[in-house]
């Protein structure tokens, strides 16, 4: 024990010591930066906790759990610092104790001697004091030695006392200076378990978020491709001349027999068609961007929701140019409303006309499948136009 308290010490004389008021200063300052570090990690960890569940963005997530990291790495580096300061202040404990022990010792022995001495060779008595002295000088000066040795004898217990209390007292600190320490680890430990957690709730965000943009990509692609394929059903029927000559001619001789006008029908109604659906837009017509993938994806019309098996209608008069079916799209129905006017319906079922059929406006032609929602366009002379300009506003 003695040579651990010599190492100690050497090692001490031999580093930049500071006292234990610096030391003391030092570990305050540390306390209360751990303090400040821990509530701004607790009111971090409240903001992820409410974000998730209100399913907030995720890049917001990941960047909470990035800075919480950051914060708990600066968090362990300061309990780190603080352990070192403490086990400086428990060093010192030690080499305290270690001095005090000696004095005691010093103390404890020289009382030890001074009992030996006196019980060996006996306390004299006032008469034989006064046999021994031989001048007055003598009793002066034997009077005031014995005064003396008690009075050292008496200081000698005080400072006995005082110092076993001392290391009572410094014997309590150390133990308070170790619980501290064992405390200060155990937080350390537990704030490594959070770290480790945390990461891996990062690692986890970040192969969702990699996996959650491959799957939208591949849903992006795949849209893109059921477009253009609807895309090229329609170039393709306006370049069938003689196709879209035939049903202009099939609907113009329908309306002269129901003295209603031949030309000009679709045009004159912009604003004024009725819904196919009754439901709510849901995705609008144009180009829309993918934060995520960074990307600009171009809707051809509009989507609108409904609740399932909903009635889908023709907005105007017309003839069944084509019925077909494109994945992603579902079943589709293109309606020739003449002068260059086409209105396409996908994502149906149970659908109730035929190809090169007359359809009536507000005539039931299918119905939305389970997908219920209703993609709905309009093209004008091969030009993809707003729907929601030629419907009637809501």
């Amino acid at each position: 024990m003695i040579k651990f308290y010599i190492i100690i010490c050497i090692s001490l004389l031999h580093s930049d010591e500071k006292s234990s008021v610096d030391i003391q200063k030092e570990i305050d300052s540390r306390s209360s930066q751990i303090q400040l570090l821990k509530e701004e990690i607790k009111t971090l960890e409240e903001n992820i906790i409410s974000k998730t569940k209100n399913e907030i963005n995720i890049s917001e997530i990941l960047l909470d759990i990035d800075y919480k990291i950051n914060l708990t790495e600066k968090l362990i580096k300061s309990m780190s610092r603080e352990e070192k300061n403490i086990q400086r202040q428990i060093d010192k404990s030690y080499i305290e104790i270690s001095q005090k022990e000696e004095k005691i010792k010093d103390i404890q022995n020289n009382l030890k001697n001074n009992i030996i001495h006196a019980y060996k060779n006996g306390k004299p008595t006032f008469l034989e004091s006064l046999l021994n002295i031989n001048n007055l000088y003598d009793i002066t000066y034997k009077t005031k030695y014995l005064k003396n040795i008690n009075i050292f004898q008496q200081n000698n217990k005080k400072r006995l006392k005082k110092l076993i209390s001392d290391l009572k007292l410094e014997n309590q600190k150390l133990k308070n200076k170790l619980n501290n320490k064992k405390k200060l680890i155990n937080d350390k430990k537990e704030e490594n378990k959070q770290l480790k957690k945390d990461i891996a709730t990062k690692n986890k965000l970040l192969k969702d978020i990699s996996a959650d943009k491959e799957a939208q990509q591949k849903r992006l692609n795949n849209k893109q491709k059921n477009l253009k394929e609807i895309e090229d059903i329609i170039n393709k029927l306006y370049t069938d001349k003689k196709n879209q000559l035939k049903r202009e001619q099939e609907l113009a001789e329908i309306r002269k027999l129901q003295k209603m006008a031949v030309n000009g029908n679709f045009k004159s109604m912009k604003g004024k068609l009725p819904w196919p659906i009754n439901g709510t837009v849901i995705s609008k017509f144009g180009n829309k961007k993918n934060q995520k993938l960074k990307t600009i994806t171009e809707n051809l019309g509009i989507d609108i929701r409904a609740s399932k098996s909903t009635k889908v209608v023709a907005v105007l008069d017309g003839v069944v140019s084509t019925i077909t079916y494109i994945r992603g799209h579902g079943n589709i129905i293109i309606l020739d409303h003449g002068d260059g006017f086409n209105t396409v319906y996908s994502n149906i079922d149970n659908i109730m006309i035929n190809e090169n059929d007359y359809i009536k406006a507000g005539q039931n032609i299918a119905s939305v499948n389970d997908n219920m929602i209703l993609h709905f366009e309009i093209w004008g002379n091969q030009k993809k136009m707003n729907p929601e300009s030629w419907l009637i506003k809501k």
